[in-house]
């Protein structure tokens, strides 16, 4: 952060190891390691960054951002008053960032639900996440982080507990499991039912699938280049791909070869190759276009 020395970073690690929460893990901890089954619910692959909930001082905060690479943790001010803590228990900075202060974390589920201590700078600036997690509670944690798995693993005794990435689906259509979308799990009860209920009524107007979208006629919705007539065509060299990318186009291409929307041409005058790009959805993966 602005303003922090490496005088102050030491100090600050030396005052967290005389609180007891500094880092180091425990000669008695269990493994701790990702298997295939911690992905399940995350669709991969995804370039999503590992946000949870957690229970700070009393209360139950979502929009947590967790950052391996911040030497502090940041509680934004917005979050800070919405919180109500006493403005007594501020402690003086002697950096750029005026103020922290010493909270209880909270994370993962009983029997394996384990709470610490850290302290949080506030930050006085606007930011989509409510909270930081840095380096300070994930040593204090003897914590494991997996942004892959979207899971962070830590012991308690000898069990091992987990937060994982917040995530709020609704399905759209009872029937088809695959009809889900997310919505923002900060969302007052009262709000996600009436969300939910217009999904509901309006079903049909959604496409989860290339195959939902047969029988459009060409007089309602066609493509078209806008080519010069003149113009050269243009054949261009063969783009190599790695496996995960060919295994993307492969799938894509028969989902639209299976729905009718394109078809196999040999020796084509134009030939273009495509382009992945990553997707900013909230399933990531890539999106992909034809380049012309």
């Amino acid at each position: 952060m602005d303003g922090d020395s490496n005088r102050t970073r030491k100090a600050h690690r030396r005052q967290l190891e005389v609180c007891g929460i500094g880092g180091g893990s425990r000669g008695n901890d269990p493994t701790m390691g990702f298997e295939p089954q911690d992905l399940e619910g995350v669709e991969t692959p995804h370039d999503d960054a590992l946000v949870i909930k957690a229970t700070i001082a009393n209360y139950d905060i979502s929009r947590v951002f967790v950052d391996t690479g911040s030497s502090v943790n940041i509680i934004f001010k917005k979050a800070f008053d919405q919180m109500q803590i006493d403005e007594a228990d501020l402690e003086s900075m002697a950096t750029s960032l005026p103020y922290k202060i010493r909270l209880a974390i909270s994370l993962g589920e009983e029997p394996a639900r384990r709470t610490r201590y850290s302290f949080f700078t506030i930050v006085d600036a606007p930011s989509s996440y409510n909270m930081i997690l840095g380096q300070p509670t994930l040593r204090a944690f003897s914590a494991v982080v997996s942004t892959y798995h979207q899971k962070i693993k830590f012991s308690e005794g000898d069990l091992v507990g987990e937060a994982r990435a917040e995530k709020e689906l609704l399905q759209v259509c009872p029937d088809r499991p695959e009809t889900t979308v997310q919505v923002a799990a900060e969302l007052p009860a009262k709000l996600k039912l009436e969300l939910a209920a217009c999904l509901l009524r309006n079903q049909d107007v959604f496409a989860w699938t290339p195959t939902d979208l047969t029988g459009v006629s060409p007089s309602i919705s066609v493509h078209r280049l806008n080519v010069l007539p003149g113009a050269r065509p243009i054949k261009q060299k063969r783009r190599h791909f790695d496996l995960e990318q060919n295994k993307v186009i492969r799938e894509e291409v028969q989902k639209l070869l299976k729905a009718g929307h394109i078809k196999e041409v040999h020796f084509p005058t134009w030939l273009s190759n495509v382009v992945l790009v990553p997707s900013q959805t909230t399933s990531g993966g890539y999106a992909w276009i034809s380049e012309t």
